[in-house]
């Protein structure tokens, strides 16, 4: 989870992580071989779900904190069977 830092309380005096340098983390631990890379506070952002590292199907969306879809059934992809890592998926 790659949270984007934005000002608040004590720090508004700094600036928020641009939002090309969230993306450009998540490719890079994507790249290194992370499975369950995903952006946090970028609304909007395909980076801010889950996909199946086998068949990149949409297996978590996200909005915020909250799950609106969920493409998995007993931790499995339904599009290609592949084992989601995690729990309570």
């Amino acid at each position: 989870h790659i949270s984007r830092f934005y000002p608040s309380y004590n720090l508004k005096d700094k600036p928020p992580t641009p939002i090309d340098t969230i993306h450009k983390a998540r490719e890079i631990g994507l790249n290194e071989g992370l499975k369950y890379v995903y952006e946090g506070n970028v609304p909007d952002s395909k980076g801010e779900s889950t996909y199946c590292p086998n068949c990149k199907n949409l297996v978590i969306k996200r909005w915020g904190y909250q799950i609106t879809k969920k493409d998995t059934k007993d931790g499995i992809c339904q599009n290609c069977g592949f084992k989601i890592d995690g729990v309570g998926l």
